[in-house]
């Protein structure tokens, strides 16, 4: 099988953007709750903050974090960071300050592009620049920065869960982008299409909302709350005419069980980053026959997706699941690192996609990206098997990698700091619900010296240092652990122990104590699946 190689003859994706601006000059580009900015106004505005970034001393090849929101003034910063040859790395604004903090020391970034509404603490020494002000200045016509020629440079880093307890960057390249969202073949990609843009910015699939969009001659919608309802979304969908959209697997689950009607609209709609269900595929095809419903797979390292499929009704009866899909253009897949390969076993991704490495780690990067044959792969952690017909099936992880609301968990991480909390002296955490929207982490630990801090304590801890989708939502305390006959943890008898615990819990709930307790129970249950809900439950934690 032949690895995908990038050429220099192919335009880079500051290239494809100046070109696309200018084709499609007066088509609405970018489009927020109050603003719609045509490609002209995007060009211009964009040109006005790279002047700024440029006069604070940002250059080709630097990183620029951008604290910002999902709106179209970051869609503006991050066109005005590419223009000057250099990388925009978002920030999670719903991660906790002090993560945030370990992001911005590993860039090690001399200017910072907020929206105004972010705390300047989080800013250090840095030059902070107001995207919000200084868009709305006149750009110097003779000054017209598009510096970038090269589709191996890197386009952005997006950070995701890392082994050690701190958050590890990926260095996205230009080619990387370009090939997700130019001349796709996983779907179709249309001048005056209306894509949707929900996921959170520091998320990859924002990749996708956002310049699959500008670089077809389309427009990108921001739903710009921070943490809309289901009904939010659903109005949203339909209010704003979106044609084509991405949503996770959990929240897909959600919308198909809630607001089926909110699909009506759509005629692309992909999901994925976890298994797709089955039972919840079917109900959107047979309300919605004329909707493409893809299943897209793929790792951060590979630039959003490196597999995809259409689903059918024949995928949503296949005793193996819905398959992940094929190779997407200008990647090339493997199986294995064996010099024969074999249908089943980890999965390699090659070609245009592949990231450059991660930020300042290059003894992990040597782990992750190897060479085989000449060409360069990432090795994904993930297992499959290739059927007859070349589609792929996931098996599993080789690693203790979990997916939590389509967000890479490392248990390892959050084992670690559970570890570090004061008081605490060993910790487990598992992975519990059996679909995309019930699965939650359980975290269990014991104290030192016979104490033991209480789980409000251990849970305030771990809020203060871990991305939501990665704080457990129950804690237990443990006396004695399962051990096996070598002396090992017994992570299946722990399970299990979690799953008794589990059901005792639920079995409480036939002991409400009023028919206002039940009723409140009956819709936290609606709302929050993951978790088991009793008497004693806090919300805050759940």
């Amino acid at each position: 099988m032949t690895a995908t190689t990038v050429t220099r003859d192919k335009p880079s994706l500051v290239l494809r953007l100046r070109d696309s601006l200018s084709r499609h000059a007066q088509a609405p580009a970018v489009e927020g709750q109050r603003t719609v900015l045509s490609y002209a106004e995007l060009e211009r505005r964009s040109a006005a903050l790279a002047r700024s970034l440029r006069d604070a001393g940002v250059c080709r090849g630097d990183i620029v974090p951008l604290l910002m929101g999902r709106s179209p003034q970051l869609v503006i910063a991050q066109l005005a960071v590419l223009r000057l040859g250099a990388a925009y790395a978002p920030i999670d604004l719903a991660s906790p300050a002090p993560r945030q903090q370990a992001m911005l020391q590993v860039l090690r970034s001399t200017v910072i592009v907020t929206d105004g509404a972010t705390p300047s603490a989080a800013a250090g020494d840095a030059v902070v620049i107001d995207a919000n002000d200084v868009a709305q200045h006149p750009a110097d016509d003779a000054f017209a920065p598009w510096v970038g020629d090269d589709p191996n440079a890197a386009a952005c880093v997006m950070f995701t869960s890392g082994t050690t307890g701190a958050p590890k960057g990926v260095v996205v390249p230009q080619s990387g982008i370009a090939r997700l969202v130019c001349d796709a073949d996983f779907a179709e990609l249309q001048p005056r299409s209306r894509w949707g843009f929900l996921s959170s910015p520091a998320f990859d699939a924002s990749t996708l909302e956002v310049w699959a969009p500008l670089l077809n001659g389309g427009c990108c919608v921001a739903q710009e709350d921070a943490l809309p309802s289901l009904d939010d979304l659903a109005n949203f969908l339909l209010s704003k005419r979106i044609t084509d959209t991405w949503l996770t697997a959990a929240l897909f689950n959600a919308m198909v069980e809630d607001r089926l009607d909110a699909f009506g609209e759509l005629r692309q709609l992909l999901t994925g980053g976890e298994r797709v269900s089955p039972r919840h595929a079917q109900a959107v095809l047979k309300a919605h026959p004329t909707l493409r419903l893809v299943n897209g797979y793929g790792p951060t390292e590979n630039t959003t997706f490196t597999l995809c499929r259409t689903i059918t009704w024949d995928d949503t009866e296949n005793v193996a699941g819905i398959p992940i899909g094929q190779p997407i253009r200008g990647t090339t897949v493997r199986v294995g690192i064996d010099a024969q390969e074999t249908n089943d076993g980890e999965l390699l991704a090659g070609g245009a996609g592949v990231a450059l490495g991660y930020l300042n780690e290059p003894e992990l990067s040597a782990q992750k990206f190897i060479v085989l044959d000449g060409r360069r792969w990432y090795r994904t952690g993930d297992l499959v098997h290739r059927r007859a017909d070349g589609a792929f099936e996931f098996r599993g992880r080789v690693d203790r990698q979990v997916k939590i609301q389509g967000h890479r968990v490392e248990l390892e991480e959050v084992e670690t700091l559970l570890r570090s909390c004061p008081g605490v002296g060993d910790a487990a955490v598992l992975m519990r619900g059996d679909s995309a929207e019930s699965q939650h982490l359980v975290a269990c630990f014991s104290g030192i010296g016979g104490g033991a801090p209480t789980s409000d304590a251990v849970a305030e801890f771990l809020g203060e240092r871990l991305p939501l989708p990665a704080v457990p939502k129950r804690f237990i305390a443990m006396q004695r652990w399962p051990l096996s006959l070598n002396g090992k943890l017994d992570r299946a008898a722990l399970a299990a122990r979690v799953d008794e615990q589990a059901h005792a819990l639920a079995r409480a709930d036939l002991r409400w104590r009023s028919h206002a307790e039940e009723a409140l129970a009956g819709i936290w249950k609606r709302c929050l699946p993951a978790s088991a809900i009793h008497r004693h439950a806090s919300f805050l934690a759940i």
